[in-house]
């Protein structure tokens, strides 16, 4: 017969070669990790054997008058007997062969097709390669099944992702209708079903709440202070009450004084309350301290930065503050800390706590997490300085004075102040620095998209200013908008586009732009709008700014009191 002996040097290296390829496949496929030192033979060749066979396979071919064979000389760091030690994992390079960048330096001899480099990635196989210069082209089957089995396994897990996001969503709108809903008749079956449970949570939350307040009172756990005053803004019930508003409006009080202000924030739900004040207060002496541990974020900006006790200032201090804010200069010392979202946070001492209610939502069904809204019992007002009651522009004059006395009965010495949102421009998703006048919603079809912690204020706002035709769309306080919302927004907006015979336009808060501004240009064609608002106290039964400000002054004058 014909051609090449079958026992011949060159066909039992190119077998080999070609077992050690197909061998070492499966152990990719399998995903196992093979240490060099426990190798097959046939995947790793000391380099003193690589030697040996070039001259066989050379002195072969020239004894039998064939043309000399290519074969690279390994470089010189190669020549090594030594091991790499460490296991080789099943989704790194080939063993098989070296390119100059494989881990494994050995290579297989042979053949010139099978001297070939043929790296395997984590993330390309190279199933071609492989059934090429293996001559396996089975090979071919079982890994285009592997790619088709892949791809269905990511589809179904981004299926069930789906389905739990939206599970989630609807079980969070449920809770927060059930903290609202004064009766029980309203609710839907659904609804009733969850009140045994949220009743028990609401329970075990009550105890673990008294638990913690007492070891704070009783000071198993330490109330830590700070060497400047602290102010404190907080609520006893979820979102949408203010809070942030309210910090922004105390931080420029003290920053049009000299005074440079340290805003603490625990930086929850994507940082975009934190993003949209370091919008606002940009060109400010104010800074910005984001962490958990906020005593520990205030000494970190304290030893950076120094402090200054305000209360302590001498009166030719107070002349050279006044003199560097005439001339546009601020201390870049700080001399206040505000706490955003601080009522329940005991482990940091303070001199004023400011508490805000929402005049709309009130405190809802009256109960605790999560069978209500509440945070702490009413109780707890006893602890505020001031109870800023906000949105009272939205509330009709008799239910102010209703919540004024429920506040008084609880503590009589306390001081009440009122507030709202005033809203001043508009700014178009993308161009952030050009202002529009509120009156482009005049007549206009408007979708409120919304995720914060009560969305009817806002819902309010956009009513009084004359829009066409006004819808909305809620979504859970802090919700990060993904694709599927946008084709929810997308749909709506079509369907008032044939209901009005006119392109409608979306008004989301500043809360939701800057918690992902890149997103909402998904909505194009459709014009995106941010209601830009801000916070305004009200002069209602001898509230007013001034007032505000006065108690600012007089309460951080004080003494400082023991921790509570």
């Amino acid at each position: 017969m014909g051609g090449r002996p079958l026992n011949s040097p060159i066909t039992l290296l190119a077998a080999r070669s070609h077992c050690s390829v197909f061998i070492s496949t499966l152990i990719r496929i399998s995903s196992f990790s093979i240490s060099s030192k426990r190798s097959s033979p046939s995947a790793h060749i000391h380099t003193d054997d690589h030697r040996n066979d070039k001259r066989d396979v050379q002195g072969k071919l020239t004894t039998q008058g064939k043309r000399k064979a290519h074969v690279r000389t390994p470089p010189a760091h190669v020549r090594t007997h030594q091991r790499t030690s460490a296991p080789t994992s099943a989704l790194h390079y080939a063993s098989v062969a070296y390119n100059g960048r494989s881990s494994t330096p050995e290579r297989t001899p042979g053949l010139h097709h099978a001297e070939r480099t043929f790296p395997l990635r984590s993330d390309q196989l190279g199933v071609r390669q492989l059934a090429s210069v293996s001559g396996c082209q089975a090979l071919l089957s079982p890994m285009c099944g592997l790619r088709v089995w892949q791809k269905g396994y990511r589809k179904e897990g981004e299926e069930e992702e789906k389905k739990v996001r939206k599970l989630m969503e609807k079980l969070r709108s449920a809770v927060n209708e059930i903290a609202y809903a004064h009766t029980l008749s309203h609710l839907t079956p659904f609804h009733r079903s969850l009140l045994p449970f949220l009743s028990i949570a609401s329970t075990l939350y009550k105890l673990a709440l008294s638990l913690r307040r007492s070891l704070y009172q009783y000071r198993f756990f330490q109330v830590q202070c700070l060497p400047v005053r602290v102010i404190s803004v907080g609520n006893l019930s979820w979102g949408g009450n203010g809070k942030t508003p309210m910090v922004e409006f105390i931080a420029l009080c003290f920053s049009r004084h000299g005074i440079s202000p340290l805003v603490l924030s625990r930086g929850y739900g994507g940082g975009d309350e934190v993003n949209m004040l370091r919008r606002h207060l940009l060109g400010t002496p104010t800074k910005i301290g984001v962490g958990a541990n906020r005593a520990a974020v205030a000494r970190h900006f304290i030893r950076k930065y120094g402090y200054i006790d305000i209360c302590k200032t001498s009166w030719h201090e107070k002349q050279y503050l006044e003199r560097k804010v005439q001339n546009s200069l601020h201390s870049e010392k700080i001399g206040v800390v505000v706490l955003d979202d601080a009522m329940q946070h005991w482990s940091l001492w303070r001199d004023l706590d400011i508490v805000m209610v929402n005049g709309l939502t009130l405190w809802g069904n009256l109960q605790l997490l999560p069978r209500g809204p509440l945070r702490e019992p009413l109780t707890a007002l006893r602890r505020a300085d001031a109870v800023v009651i906000h949105h009272a522009d939205l509330v009709s004059e008799h239910t102010l004075k209703d919540i004024e006395s429920m506040i008084l009965r609880i503590k009589r010495s306390v001081c009440i102040f009122f507030t709202k949102m005033d809203p001043t421009y508009l700014f178009e998703v993308g161009t952030i620095n050009a202002k529009i006048p509120l009156t482009a919603l005049h007549e206009a079809t408007t979708l409120c998209v919304s995720a914060i912690g009560s969305a009817e204020p806002f819902v309010k706002q956009i009513q009084k200013m004359r829009a066409l035709y006004v819808d909305r769309i809620d979504f859970s306080d802090h919700h990060i908008f993904h694709a599927r919302d946008i084709e929810i927004i997308r749909a709506k907006l079509r369907e008032l586009e044939g209901k009005f015979d006119s392109k409608p336009v979306v008004v989301i808060t500043e809360k939701d732009y800057d918690r992902d501004p890149e997103i909402l240009k998904q909505l194009y064609p459709f014009r995106v709008f941010v209601l830009c608002s801000v916070l305004k106290v009200l002069p209602y039964r001898g509230s007013t700014e001034d007032s505000f400000k006065k108690f600012l002054k007089d309460h951080l004058k004080l003494e400082r009191r023991p921790a509570h």
